[in-house]
């Protein structure tokens, strides 16, 4: 299967978007981080966290696109690799934090920066206006409301 090519979808430049504003906070996490608690186990930790974290979204990001676009017989073996892509990602944090000199509670800050980006861009995208209402298919105006092909069919039987 290849990537389509032409204009992202909608769904495709939130995913870029999330993405974006992880690496952004995972940035400012490490700098603050460095400012407080200088090089060691907190900026280390902060900086596995972060990388696992980013690469963790863009597993699943890849993975999702191709469950959605997969036809109904190959789909299970994308269900099948985002299990198998959960088992890798704990096995991976276990050797991390059993493993490398890395403080917890700054892997946890660097892995969890997910969850701002996202909260960051729905704050953000509440504050444009609203698209304009899609008409219900299947309708029409009829004198300034709208009226259901159904609607229309009885009152043109009476």
């Amino acid at each position: 299967m290849t990537a389509p090519t032409g204009a992202l979808s909608q769904g495709e430049r939130l995913a870029r978007t999330l993405e974006g504003v992880n690496l952004a906070l995972v940035g400012v996490a490490l700098v603050v981080s460095h400012l407080f608690a200088g090089f060691g186990p907190f900026l280390y930790g902060v900086l596995a966290g972060g990388l696992l974290g980013a690469f963790n979204l863009r597993g699943m990001v890849w993975l999702t696109r191709r469950l959605i676009a997969a036809e109904a017989g190959s789909r299970s073996r994308y269900a099948v690799l985002f299990a198998a892509k959960l088992a890798l990602l704990g096995s991976v944090v276990w050797v991390v934090l059993s493993r490398l000199p890395v403080d917890s509670v700054g892997f946890l800050v660097g892995f969890s920066t997910v969850l701002p980006a996202a909260l960051w861009i729905a704050f953000l995208r509440s504050l444009e206006p609203a698209p304009a209402a899609a008409q219900p298919s299947g309708a029409q105006q009829a004198g300034g409301r709208v009226v259901s092909r159904y609607a229309s069919q009885q009152e043109q039987r009476s």
